[in-house]
């Protein structure tokens, strides 16, 4: 499957993790982890930017920490898939 099908999907759907005004802690990370065993493309939203500008920077820290890329930014709420395990899809 290709990664524009998958994301049409994943827009349409509720968020798979919630980001506090704690912002992006070790718990987050793992959590992602954890969605990237079952799903190859993850929703995020986050509720507060907190220490970030805005939600480019937010979602570039968060594609570092989780190894991820970003497919879509839209408001407060990204799109991300796991680089690891994604490498052959288009």
């Amino acid at each position: 499957m290709f990664v524009k099908e998958i994301l049409k999907q994943v827009l349409h759907n509720k968020p798979n993790i919630h980001i506090g005004k704690a912002g992006i802690t070790d718990a987050v990370i793992v959590q992602i982890k954890q969605h990237y065993r079952n799903k190859k493309i993850i929703k995020i939203k986050f509720l507060s930017l907190g220490d970030y500008d805005n939600m480019n920077e937010a979602a570039k820290v968060l594609s570092i920490k989780s190894n991820s890329k970003i497919l879509d930014i839209r408001g407060k709420t990204c799109v991300i898939m796991d680089l690891s395990k994604n490498k052959n899809l288009k």
